[in-house]
């Protein structure tokens, strides 16, 4: 939808950043705000359910300092 519009912004809402890599996310949105004419928007957050941390076999409990 990028390439073919220059009217539409895009936007991943809210991304749970701390089960991931920061500097993987920043290059990959990176890319993406090129890919869109610096028309792409990120929102993060620390998120809120242990089962999202689980999966990565990552402390739900020090969210706040990752």
């Amino acid at each position: 939808m990028a390439a073919v519009t220059m009217r539409l912004h895009f936007s991943a809402g809210v991304y749970v950043l701390p089960p991931r890599n920061p500097f993987g996310v920043a290059r990959a949105m990176g890319t993406l705000t090129i890919f869109t004419g610096s028309r792409f928007m990120l929102g993060v957050g620390a998120g809120w359910t242990k089962g999202g941390f689980d999966i990565y076999g990552i402390e739900f409990y020090n969210q706040g300092k990752r």
